[in-house]
This record gives C-alpha cells, sequence and structure tokens, in this order.
C-alpha cells in the first residue's frame, strides 16, 4: 500500500541534503558572475586603474547537517582604490555567497582565494635605466628618507621599497607577461654560477627561487619572498608572494666562478 503523507514528509526530512566539495561549488557560482566582475573592470578601466583584487573565502570546517556561510575578506593590489574593492565584494555578496548556502558543503576547514583582475594596463616597472642611478644610491644608503622618497616616485605604484633598499613587487598574475619582457630588457641573466654563490646570496637576501643578473657593472637579485604579515595563512596563493629584487656588489667583488658541471636548474 501507499505510505501516508505525513511518512512521506517524515522521510523526506530524514534524507540528507547532496554533500559537495566547497571548491566545485565556488567555482560553478564564480562562473556565472563573469558579466558582473567585468563590470567594476570596465569602471576601473575608465578611470585608467589597474590591479588585482583578491576574495579570501574562510569555510568553515564541515558539521553535518549545518553548514555555515564562509568568511569573507578582500585584499587589492596598489593600483586600486577602496572602491574597485568595494566594487568586487558587492558582487560577491550579490552573486556568489547565496549560491554557497542552500547546499551541504564538505569543508576541511579550508581558505580558498579567487582573483579578480581590474582594467587593461598591464605595465610592470619603468625600464631598469630610467631609475637605477637612484636605485643605487638607496641601495648605498637605504635609511636616507629623500632617496628613499624619489625613488618611490619613480617606481610607483606596484613597487615598495623594503628596509635594505630592495624593491618589492606583489605577485599578480596579470603582469606575469609584462614582468617577463622587464627582466628580458633589464640585463643579462648568469644561470651559469655557483650554487653555493647563489645559495648563500638567496639566505642573505631571504629569497626563494632566486636568479642573477648583471646589469651595467653590478649585480640584481631576482626572486620571492612570501607575505608574513599574513602570518596565519599557508603562502600558497600567488597574492601572497612578493617578487623581490636587490642591488649587489659588482661579480669581481662577488668573487663569481663559474661551475664547470651545472647542478640543476637554477
Amino acid at each position: 500500500m501507499f505510505a501516508g503523507p505525513q511518512l512521506l514528509l517524515a522521510a523526506l526530512f530524514a534524507t540528507p541534503p547532496p554533500i559537495y566539495e566547497v571548491g566545485q561549488v565556488l567555482d560553478d557560482v564564480w562562473a556565472k558572475s563573469t558579466s558582473e566582475f567585468g563590470a567594476c573592470s570596465a569602471k576601473a578601466d575608465a578611470a585608467k586603474r589597474a590591479g588585482t583584487v583578491w576574495i579570501d573565502l574562510v569555510f568553515p570546517k564541515f558539521e553535518y547537517p549545518y553548514s555555515r556561510k564562509p568568511r569573507l575578506t578582500l585584499r587589492k593590489s596598489p593600483g586600486l582604490l577602496a572602491t574597485d574593492a568595494m566594487c568586487v565584494r558587492a558582487v560577491v555578496a550579490r552573486k556568489v555567497l547565496p549560491g554557497m548556502t542552500n547546499i551541504s558543503l564538505y569543508s576541511r576547514g579550508d581558505t580558498l582565494t579567487k582573483a579578480i583582475a581590474l582594467g587593461t594596463n598591464t605595465r610592470y616597472l619603468p625600464p631598469l635605466p630610467s631609475f637605477l642611478p637612484s636605485w643605487r644610491k638607496v641601495a648605498r644608503a637605504p635609511d636616507a628618507p629623500s632617496r628613499r622618497a624619489r625613488l618611490s616616485r619613480e617606481v610607483g605604484p606596484l613597487a615598495m621599497i623594503d628596509a635594505a633598499g630592495c624593491l618589492v613587487v606583489r605577485r599578480e598574475e596579470r603582469l606575469q607577461r609584462a614582468r617577463l619582457d622587464w627582466l628580458a630588457g633589464a640585463g643579462r641573466t648568469l644561470p651559469d654560477l655557483s650554487v653555493s654563490l647563489i645559495d648563500r646570496l638567496s639566505r642573505t637576501e631571504h629569497v626563494a627561487e632566486p636568479h642573477l643578473f648583471e646589469i651595467d657593472g653590478g649585480l640584481m637579485l631576482a626572486g620571492v619572498r612570501f607575505d608574513k604579515r599574513k602570518s596565519n595563512q599557508k603562502p600558497t596563493d600567488w597574492s601572497r608572494r612578493l617578487e623581490t629584487y636587490c642591488l649587489l656588489p659588482s661579480s669581481a667583488d662577488l668573487e663569481i666562478v663559474p661551475e664547470r658541471r651545472r647542478r640543476g636548474p637554477l
């Protein structure tokens, strides 16, 4: 015989909802918001601004049957204003978060980061010869305020200057082609150097993935650092990596000796 209405209703409520991985659901709802994010990009581009907004979504650890909404934080690159981040936040609140609430999401306490590129300008740093004299003055005296101020004007808004006089640029996917072109015009790369020298320089300057470039009688060390200001997050996302460029003494002062046999890629 057919079950009564009360039994059918009870069975319906007893059936658990489908469980989805948060990353899959996030990708699905994100793809449906492309046009709205494009409108934010058009506004920034009309004002001659460009940059990246990173959206960190912190999902609570899964506990059936209750699933809370993710905690949302936004970060932006130096080329953008707060209004650009607010535009992206509004799209996330209106189009993304509602799609993450009415289903059961499986999460291990994940933090997922999404990046939105705004504007069309992808220019990297100015050509190195244009600010190299100012940079050398800062490298000799990193604490000199007037020298640092002049260099900041020449390399802004992308680059910051750290306490050692190195240039620091937040890594953005949208800038990678322009970054490679900038490095290609900066100087001659030196791939066949002593591995022990590379290791020593990277430890001294706290730089990972080091590469050396010979520039106008000196050297430039290029590498990657992690943003330690976000100590509670693993630096897995590109937005938490910092492209770093440091001026070094001449190759003669460093006693560079090419290796006869290179031991793997630098």
